[in-house]
């Protein structure tokens, strides 16, 4: 169980690797120590890690998961280890992502225990972390131990428990996670108390339409037919749409002034755009996550697009400003929202994807979708009916009537 040194100081581990498994690295969570892997898993071919500051590791410990990240990367460059499987319990789950995150080449997979995305924690403990560091440990055996000191490893350094709890509240990768694209396991339990409990028992997620929801296939749809489209209906799409975000638009935009047309099997006639700039696929998908790109920044082609192009509809998420709002009423189109924040949920409505012009842009190209019941929202329709407006009125209505109600 040697004393490592790395290029950003001295970290402790139990090597346990075996020439005939690819190397597993397990991370230990929030004021722990690789002792609080079972003897088990730790013999099974692993590097048990001490992350900075723990049990014999050098450091004060960190406030950061990417310092955790850069420490790990620096331990695999001293054992001159090229890839490896990370395991992550807790603290250690964030890091393992942090690392995925930053160092996705050196990484053969994943696995993840009783963590998540963002790990929100109990305010008390950053309260005693921040005011009262020498009170955190009693307070966490009551807290994650039921007070059984059996149960826990060697006793940390204060300063080094409170930055760790520190860092994990301050850790959010739910930003970038849909960039992580590995082989991952992820493990919870019913009895962890640190992570919320939604993490742990998700409920049956099902894809019925409610009564107050259309499927339309657009292709060949009309705008007299998108006249019936009111502001604040679900709508599920199916059939062909088109695809473009900044790039695309900004070198549209170049070859119309110049009178080059649009560029060859590229006809926005009577359909529709999503702003999304999809993840390359992998495996057996047909297109990795496609969530919606902000709006507001394809504002400035609205007018163009729709006046010059044939385009009748537009997808994406945010509001859109006044004068696009103005736009879209003038030429009787839409703007419809697709759900934000769940790019990979929506990549599923997609069955077919082909790139159809700019492939020199990457993710910004032109591509061809066939979606089957993608579900969007109706934000602004034919008439300028924009939900950003009437939503937010509808509500401060409702609220001003409660607070009536409550003070009467």
């Amino acid at each position: 169980m040697p004393l490592i040194e790395t290029a950003r100081g001295a970290l402790y581990l139990a090597d346990h690797r075996r020439d005939d498994r690819p190397v597993v690295v397990l991370v230990h969570g929030a004021g722990g120590t690789h002792l609080d892997w079972p003897r088990a898993v730790r013999q099974v071919g692993s590097l048990a890690v001490d992350l900075s500051g723990h049990y014999k590791s050098a450091g004060d410990g960190h406030v950061d998961m990417a310092e955790h990240a850069a420490d790990l990367a620096a331990l695999l460059d001293a054992l001159e280890i090229d890839r490896a499987v990370v395991c992550g319990h807790s603290m250690g789950g964030a890091v393992a992502l942090t690392f995925a995150h930053q160092h996705p080449d050196r990484m053969l997979g994943m696995a993840l225990i009783s963590t998540g995305a963002r790990l929100r924690v109990n305010p008390e403990i950053l309260r005693r972390a921040e005011d009262d560091p020498d009170t955190l440990d009693a307070f966490l055996l009551e807290y994650l131990w039921a007070g059984d000191p059996s149960k826990r490893g060697p006793r940390q350094r204060p300063i080094v428990v409170a930055r760790d709890y520190q860092a994990a509240n301050a850790f959010d990768a739910r930003p970038w996670l849909d960039a992580i694209r590995m082989p991952t396991l992820v493990l919870c339990g019913t009895a962890d108390r640190m992570t919320p409990p939604k993490l742990s028992d998700w409920p049956e997620i099902t894809r019925e339409a409610g009564g107050n929801v259309r499927r339309v296939n657009v292709d060949g749809i009309t705008k007299a037919e998108l006249a019936s489209w009111k502001s604040g209906d679900t709508v599920l799409l199916s059939g062909k749409i088109l695809t473009g975000r900044d790039a695309a638009h900004k070198r549209i935009a170049d070859m119309l002034k110049n009178g080059e047309g649009l560029p060859e099997g590229v006809d926005f006639t009577n359909r529709f755009i999503y702003y999304v700039g999809p993840v390359d696929a992998v495996r057996d998908e047909v297109v990795g996550p496609a969530g919606p790109t902000t709006s507001t920044r394809m504002d400035k082609f609205t007018d163009m697009m729709l006046g010059e192009t044939g385009l009748i509809g537009m997808i994406g998420k945010s509001e859109r400003g006044p004068k696009t709002v103005e736009s879209i009423k003038q030429h009787k189109a839409v703007y419809l929202m697709a759900v934000g924040g769940a790019a990979y949920l929506v990549a599923k409505a997609i069955k077919k994807a082909r790139v159809v012009a700019f492939a020199d842009l990457g993710m910004e190209a032109i591509y061809e979708f066939e979606v089957e019941d993608m579900p969007v929202t109706v934000a602004v329709d034919s008439e300028g009916n924009n939900i950003h407006e009437t939503g937010p009125a509808y509500w401060s209505a409702k609220i001003a009537e409660l607070d009536g109600k409550l003070s009467s």
